[in-house]
């Protein structure tokens, strides 16, 4: 599978037949559905997204220090 598979199986889960959250099209998630996915899918997310950004911030301060020679 691709990558996005590896953490997360089915991002439609709970979504995919249920009329209240597709539009008229039966196929696309309405507002409600991408709740749904994004309530559901967001846990996996999570430490993804805090793990970028504390590595950002890591990698930010030994720049700084390579920049001004802190040890």
């Amino acid at each position: 599978g691709n990558a996005a598979t590896s953490y997360y199986p089915f991002f439609l889960k709970g979504v995919v037949g249920v009329p209240q959250y597709n539009l008229a099209d039966g196929m696309h998630p309405n507002a409600s559905g991408v709740r749904v996915i994004v309530e559901n899918i967001f846990p996996y997310i999570e430490p993804l997204v805090k793990w970028q950004f504390a590595n950002r911030e890591h990698q930010e301060r030994i720049a700084q220090q390579e920049r001004y020679g802190v040890q």
